[in-house]
């Protein structure tokens, strides 16, 4: 295989887009030679994944949908704030936008927020995987997970906010509350922080 494909390929943790071929002027011909090959497959439309390498799905459902953003359970997990693997991958995705994921009920879950509130408390993580992914920080994953918490299980939930509690940094409940107003839910948020803060 071409060196400079290779090393390119490595440096992004065994995938290659389309366009970032085309950044580093290596012809689509190139990519589908590779292909026909069996050194590199297609994992979606204009993403290429090299044979020795696993596909990370949680990039792979952002690249697929690309306002989605890692949220509820699959957030929780990826904060360390439960133990629990989820079965299927949370994403919310601003209201009204529609993604052909929709329909592989199996693997993914949505939610559906307005833009305002879809915004809130955004940020990048590395996935289990070595990539960067688009998740919502531990506070806004907290009220989500109050909001939805019959929907993830109480248990689940209970958990995430006492994990959240026994660990917290500075500044860090003044954010959360600041969300908590946004979704109308202060109240609530305050008697969960009140119980584990006690405990």
């Amino acid at each position: 295989m071409n060196q400079k494909i290779l090393e390119l390929i490595k440096s992004n943790n065994g995938m290659l887009s389309t366009e970032q071929a085309k950044e580093k002027n290596i012809s689509l011909k190139r990519l589908e030679r590779l292909k026909k090959n069996g050194e590199l497959k297609r994992v979606a439309q204009g993403l290429y994944l090299h044979k020795e390498y696993e596909v990370d799905p949680f990039y792979l459902a952002q690249y697929r949908c690309s306002k989605s953003v890692i949220s509820h359970s699959t957030a929780l997990y990826f904060h360390g704030l439960t133990d629990k693997n989820p079965d299927v991958i949370t994403m919310t995705i601003p209201s009204g936008w529609n993604t052909g994921l929709l329909k592989k009920k199996c693997t993914y879950k949505f939610y559906y927020y307005k833009e305002e509130l879809w915004k809130l408390g955004k940020e990048e993580k590395i996935s289990p995987f070595g990539n960067q992914v688009r998740i919502y920080n531990k506070e806004r994953t907290i009220c989500d997970s109050i909001i939805n918490i019959d929907d993830i299980g109480r248990e689940v939930v209970l958990n995430a906010v006492k994990e959240y509690m026994d660990n917290i940094e500075e500044g860090s409940l003044e954010k959360l509350y600041k969300y908590a107003e946004k979704f109308n839910i202060k109240d609530k948020v305050k008697t969960y922080v009140e119980i584990f803060g006690r405990i």
